[in-house]
């Protein structure tokens, strides 16, 4: 089941292009843009907003004793994870590609190597 997945998995297109193109991560070395450090500054924000803003809402309505005052949680999750959203565009549109490619590559290469080593054999790995 496990090298029938696989299978499946290298015969993707995108797959394949990953394993055949070079993994440089050099990109992260050089000095980040201002869109990066932006991106970065929005996704640490949603946080700030999300959690401890809706615990302190809802805590405020269960303290005075008005449910009503929680229908507020759902708006700011919500806008918190526009921004977060927003973030990882910002942060990410040019250095997130690079780094689920190389990680992809990272996890799939020993798994490669037995479903290569596999399609050459006449018998499986597992078949004896």
């Amino acid at each position: 089941m496990v090298k029938f997945i696989f299978t499946r998995i290298f015969r993707l297109q995108y797959v394949q292009k990953i394993f055949l193109c070079d993994h440089d991560l050099s990109a992260f070395k050089e000095k980040p843009s201002a869109s990066i450090i932006l991106g970065l500054f929005l996704i640490v924000l949603s946080y700030v907003i999300c959690w401890p803003v809706i615990a302190s809402i809802i805590s405020l309505s269960i303290y005075l004793k008005r449910p009503v005052i929680s229908l507020v949680a759902p708006v700011i999750y919500g806008f918190s994870h526009l921004v977060f959203i927003t973030g990882m565009y910002l942060a990410g549109k040019r250095h997130g590609p690079i780094f689920v490619n190389w990680l992809i590559y990272k996890l799939l290469y020993k798994h490669y190597i037995l479903y290569e080593s596999d399609k050459y054999s006449s018998r499986g790995v597992n078949e004896q």
